[in-house]
């Protein structure tokens, strides 16, 4: 059964919606390639719900709505009713799409040809999902690699594989995988940490670094993707291995599957058995975790799967693995904890896992004071930032309502804004209750310091209707 709300769906209902629309465009006589790329593309514009508009808000018709976000949503809007038939009904926007109605595909200079011929392409779902990005969608973040991933999960769910040339294929002389750890060493403490800047040669994020280190070592990567792309290469390029069995050169990715993306996800290459090398914003770039056990693979409470480069093999010296690690660690004094809790950091902004490493460092209660010392000793990075109602979309979808006091993630890549921040203060317009401005901090307020002001006092107690 179709479903069309406003709203995201679940996995389940996305699955479903995506399955009528595989067999109404193959009915229309659409390629597989051609219909897995529509779907890469409507899983990243809609989740393939016919009736969601863009931030959930149908108070502006001038946001995009539908299947591929049809912008401004009132073109189909005012179509729709001149017919007499729901916006939001499946059959009549494939029916839109496929007709291309809105005259929205506009061939370009990387992919010079008719939506007709789209349509029937066998060329790679991967191509295809860029060509229908680029020629069709047309946003402005042209780099949008997630979309043919995307394609090519929805072409191996309805066929059971890809066309096999949309992605990393595997040869029988694998790369040296020690090259892939020489080029994360080589630019250790060399280059910067940016999601938005991930194609080097300054700056690259943890997947992006991933995927040139294997391109120098000699791997098949055609494409660099992200920790989505990584879990589609599962069983191909990367081979699923036991935690115990881990040895340099292994890959890590934490994650939930299909929802890792962004700040939700993590990967790097293991160095030995506690130790990884991975770009994170933790350095501000390429680092090495030397207690990954519980700083690195356990990031964010979020599963991690392990994986061995198919056709891989290690050459030269293995990097330092069989040394004596000399290191002092906490635990034999912190009740087997490896790791630091600063509870009112922590009340303020959640679990934040980094590392810090000490020289000269006697004995264990030696370092677990300089540890705490250390946590007193940071100022909070202070960062404030007033949202209007239409910027909402800047904060994660999980978040329905929001009162004084809330710490909420915000991930905006535009702004460079990665983080977790307070509800500081919020002002509403009485006269038109959809506008609203909510001021997010990292600085703390006090509830004293909030009653105290007599702005934010007068409007909660206009709205209270307490004088």
């Amino acid at each position: 059964m179709v479903v069309s709300a406003n709203r995201w769906l679940n996995e389940a209902e996305q699955k479903e919606n995506a399955k009528y629309i595989w067999d109404r465009l193959r009915a229309f006589g659409w390629s597989e390639q051609a219909v897995a790329a529509l779907l890469g593309n409507t899983q990243v514009e809609s989740g393939h719900n016919p009736g969601i508009w863009e931030g959930t808000n149908p108070n502006d018709a001038n946001r995009g709505f539908g299947l591929v976000q049809y912008t401004p949503g009132s073109m189909i809007i005012d179509y729709a009713r001149s017919i007499g038939k729901s916006p939001g009904n499946m059959d009549l926007q494939l029916e839109l799409i496929d007709s291309d109605h809105f005259g929205h595909w506009i061939p370009t200079e990387s992919y010079d040809f008719s939506f007709a011929t789209f349509k029937t392409s066998t060329q790679s779902e991967v191509t295809l999902a860029d060509a229908f990005l680029k020629n069709f969608e047309r946003p402005a973040n042209q780099y949008q690699p997630d979309r043919g991933t995307h394609a090519t999960r929805w072409l191996k769910e309805f066929t059971g594989s890809s066309d096999g040339s949309s992605g990393p294929v595997i040869v029988e002389n694998g790369g040296q995988i020690s090259k892939a750890i020489e080029w994360m060493q080589a630019r250790q403490g060399k280059v910067t940490y940016s999601m938005k800047f991930r194609n080097g040669p300054n700056s690259y994020d943890c997947s992006s670094a991933v995927f040139y280190a294997l391109q120098h070592a000699g791997f098949p990567i055609p494409f660099v993707g992200n920790t989505e792309t990584l879990y589609s290469m599962e069983g191909d390029l990367l081979i699923p291995i036991n935690r115990n069995d881990v040895r340099m050169g292994d890959i890590f990715v934490s994650g939930n599957k299909g929802g890792s993306n962004n700040a939700y996800g993590h990967t790097g290459f293991a160095l030995n058995e506690t130790q990884a090398i991975h770009c994170s914003s933790r350095f501000n770039g390429i680092g090495v975790s030397s207690n990954a056990n519980s700083t690195v693979w356990a990031y964010s409470g979020a599963p991690v799967y392990w994986y061995r480069v198919a056709g891989s093999n290690i050459a030269g010296p293995t990097a330092d693995i069989d040394e004596e690690d000399k290191s002092i660690y906490i635990n034999s004094v912190n009740n087997g904890k490896e790791y630091l809790r600063h509870e009112q950091l922590i009340s303020l902004f959640g679990v934040n896992v980094g590392e810090q490493t000490f020289d000269d460092v006697e004995s264990p209660n030696d370092l677990m004071q300089r540890g705490l010392d250390w946590l007193d000793s940071q100022p909070l990075n202070i960062t404030s930032l007033s949202l209007t109602y239409a910027d909402l979309s800047l904060m994660d979808s999980r978040y329905k309502s929001l009162k004084i006091g809330d710490v909420i993630t915000v991930v905006n890549e535009e702004l460079n804004i990665n983080t977790r921040m307070r509800v500081e203060s919020m002002k509403i317009n009485l006269a038109d209750m959809s506008i609203q401005e909510i001021t997010l901090g990292k600085q703390p307020i006090r509830i004293s310091d909030w009653l105290a002001q007599p702005e934010l006092l007068t409007t909660f107690n206009t709205i209270g209707g307490i004088r």
